[in-house]
């Protein structure tokens, strides 16, 4: 790992090749789209917002080529750049600048809001345009895979897609940033290799966002459990972005609960291996463990008992 990361940070034409390499790749083995964007964040972390730009831009033409002339389309660069790399770019410069994750973090939240909000004005009826495309995906599938199937079996997948088709603006726009936001950490995780080694964990486990925004997400809360319509909708969506930003804190506090207990790391193995099997309820129940944690500030108080025994 160091070796590859020493060879990315040498300069732009290595980091250049490596993010083509394996954004080219990621339709075989997905993880490495995240890969593809940890190499800009870590361009970005490490000699800041303009060099990563350049290596962003020029990943961006040369993969944009390479999927022009292989595919007749620049369609998978356009969609690479929009939901994996720019928003990294933006978050890695916004710690760059801040050395905070929890900045970065809420700058993502941001970002999913303004996307949730600009959909909304440019899209009529969200929910009648979801259902329309999911249905047409759904026709494509099934005629492209040569598939004949169950009547009933088509009409409870189309349940399925009806219920999604109101949420699923919020619901994009959630796992864009938590996309984001992972690829951003190992960005993080990588720099922290090369120039301050064991950094990443202290700084991870510090991880905190502004307590004001807990009362906003309790508020949104309320509209999406009480509003009805277009406003209980944008209340839902909104909600699920406001889960995910909670989820890494959480995540951050239980990291740092194990480690000022010196508690066992098999604990913090049990929980990815529940996120593995049950990943909704994990994420939801890690969330509200961070929403609390805003209030009740679990890993100051240790840390304040811990001084004063």
């Amino acid at each position: 790992m160091r070796a590859l990361i020493g060879f990315i940070v040498r300069g732009r034409f290595q980091a250049i090749v490596i993010a083509t390499i394996c954004a080219a790749l990621a339709p075989v083995f997905a993880p490495l789209n995240y890969v593809s964007g940890a190499v800009i964040g870590l361009m970005t972390l490490r000699y800041g917002a303009y060099e990563g730009f350049v290596v962003l831009a020029a990943t961006t033409a040369l993969f944009g080529t390479l999927a022009v002339l292989m595919l007749n389309s620049a369609m998978p660069a356009i969609l690479i750049l929009a939901l994996t790399w720019a928003p990294t770019w933006v978050l890695a410069t916004t710690l760059r600048l801040t050395s905070s994750q929890g900045a970065a973090l809420a700058v993502a939240g941001a970002l999913a809001v303004l996307a949730v909000i600009v959909f909304h004005g440019f899209v009529d009826n969200a929910t009648d345009w979801w259902s329309g495309l999911l249905d047409r995906l759904l026709a494509r599938g099934i005629e492209e895979l040569n598939l004949s199937p169950d009547p009933q079996a088509l009409a409870q997948l189309d349940r399925i897609l009806d219920g999604l088709a109101p949420v699923m603006t919020g619901l994009l726009a959630a796992g864009i940033i938590f996309g984001a936001v992972l690829t951003l950490l190992l960005a993080r995780w990588w720099h922290s290799l090369v120039d301050n080694p064991g950094g990443f964990g202290k700084e991870f486990r510090a991880l905190r966002l502004d307590r004001r925004l807990g009362f906003i997400v309790l508020g949104l809360a309320l509209v999406a459990w009480l509003g009805s319509g277009a406003v209980g909708g944008l209340g839902r969506e909104l909600l699920s972005v406001a889960l995910v930003l909670y989820f890494f804190q959480g995540l951050a506090m239980i990291h740092g609960v194990v480690a000022q207990t010196s508690a066992s790391r098999g604990w913090l193995f049990a929980l990815y291996l529940g996120a593995a099997f049950a990943t909704a309820q994990i994420v939801l129940l890690v969330a509200i463990g961070g929403l609390a944690d805003s209030w009740l500030d679990i890993r100051g108080r240790l840390s304040a008992r811990g001084q004063t025994q």
